[in-house]
């Protein structure tokens, strides 16, 4: 192993270290065995190690683990253990005063709001932060009547996939400028994100899901499905939805650095690149031995543009 790969996981299994009572403690990880428990802690905390900027404070990595131990609940919680969570959450999300007793994920959830609350304003992370939980209520009224379409799917699948949301952990605690300009600027450059993020994870999931049964939406199941093509022809599909995902994404990036150059636009543009790198480095770590043909998918995408790396920590 490569000192670079051997530095890595020593950083997440550091994470992983400071971390995985936190999630246990807070009932993030619920009903899992304990080998279940440190196979999804380690899931996390390589998603926050690789997501990370350059360089990235420890609080910064310790705070990106605990927001993402919080959408892995929310994203997998059963629909009535959504709904009771996501009724806790809106009101402190609304500036209203939080339930008196809450469940274990939303009082984890309020207090990372707590810590980065003092790191830097969260109003547009509370907003985007409120949509994701209306896109996962949505999602989940619609799958109680079925399988989602493809129309219903592509509607729906860049508002649940977390990047618009995850994006400000690293923005906040790291101290990264930001601006009404900046945020508006780069809503279209974010959307992008998105597609290209969930474009890699339904190829990287594609032969654990079937191996599940094939129950989870993901775009190669329902090409299939609706279009009656095989899984090569909807993989290949996917793959190229992928690469023109990434070549409008590079090109209204250069477009905003050029024409945009701000700080907090270029904040914006460094937290993305950021989590578009980590995002496919480690879907790749987590296939590359289980699931080859995954891999091989994921071997095949169109390479993203260098990182726009940012500034120091604060």
């Amino acid at each position: 192993m490569s000192t670079e790969s051997s530095s890595t996981d020593d950083r997440i299994r550091s994470l992983v270290a400071q971390t995985r009572a936190w999630l246990v403690d807070a009932g993030l990880l619920p009903g899992l065995s304990e080998a279940a428990v440190d196979a999804k802690a380690e899931v996390i905390c390589t998603f926050a190690t690789l997501c990370a900027p350059t360089p990235a404070s420890a609080r910064g990595q310790r705070l990106a683990a605990q927001l993402t131990g919080v959408f892995f609940f929310l994203d997998d919680a059963e629909p009535d253990v959504l709904r009771s969570t996501i009724d806790e959450m809106v009101p402190v999300l609304r500036d209203q005063p939080p339930p008196s007793a809450p469940s274990g994920p939303a009082d984890a959830f309020f207090a990372y709001l707590a810590e980065v609350s003092a790191l830097g304003p969260v109003h547009w992370f509370k907003a985007q932060f409120l949509a994701f939980l209306e896109a996962l209520l949505e999602e989940a009224e619609q799958l109680a009547d079925g399988p989602l379409s493809m129309q219903g799917y592509l509607a729906l699948r860049h508002r649940v996939i977390f990047v618009e949301e995850y994006i400000w952990t690293w923005l906040l605690s790291e101290g990264r400028p930001m601006d009404e300009a900046g945020v508006r600027g780069t809503a279209l450059l974010r959307r992008l994100a998105s597609e290209v993020v969930y474009l890699v994870n339904d190829l990287g999931s594609v032969e654990r899901e079937r191996a599940a049964g094939a129950l989870d939406p993901n775009l190669v199941f329902l090409l299939e499905r609706e279009e009656g093509c095989s899984e090569a022809a909807a993989v290949a599909q996917v793959v190229r939805r992928h690469d023109d995902a990434v070549a409008r994404y590079t090109a209204e990036r250069e477009r905003l650095l050029q024409d945009q150059p701000l700080a907090s636009v270029s904040a914006m543009v460094g937290v993305l690149d950021d989590t578009l790198a980590g995002n496919l480095e480690t879907t790749l770590r987590l296939v590359a031995s289980r699931y080859p043909g995954a891999a091989e998918a994921l071997g095949q995408l169109r390479a993203y543009p260098d990182r726009l790396r940012g500034h120091a920590p604060t």
